[in-house]
């Protein structure tokens, strides 16, 4: 299985590219169980919805920090100097919250830290 696995994959990136194949692996790791079924199904995309979305728990305590300071407005340099970490460090703690929230925009971090604050 190892073998056909490893195969299919190459044609996958072949046929789109390495980095596509990439993002679109990584968007794939968000996705529940019946999201990934559904688009197995070819079912359109607009039914699927990344699980991470809803979910509190998909972000760990610091990203949950970080995002919330992302909703306060803070640019990474700000976050940085509040956190006392690096910049890096910050910029890439907003890549994975934007990666597992399946987000494409700090603006969509700030929208579902607010909407999670009205609703708890």
């Amino acid at each position: 299985m190892h073998a056909h696995a490893h195969h299919c994959e190459q044609l996958v990136v072949d046929a789109l590219g390495e980095r596509r194949r990439q993002h679109f692996y990584d968007q794939g790791r968000l996705l529940d169980r019946a999201a990934a079924v559904a688009m197995g199904l070819e079912q359109p995309v607009s039914d699927i919805a990344p699980a991470a979305a809803g979910s509190a728990s998909v972000l760990s305590r610091r990203e949950g920090e970080i995002a919330a300071l992302v909703a306060e407005g803070l640019t990474d340099r700000e976050i940085a100097a509040r956190l006392v970490i690096s910049q890096r460090t910050s910029e890439s703690h907003v890549q994975h919250i934007l990666a597992k929230l399946g987000f494409r925009s700090r603006t969509q971090i700030a929208t579902w830290v607010t909407r999670r604050q009205t609703t708890t």
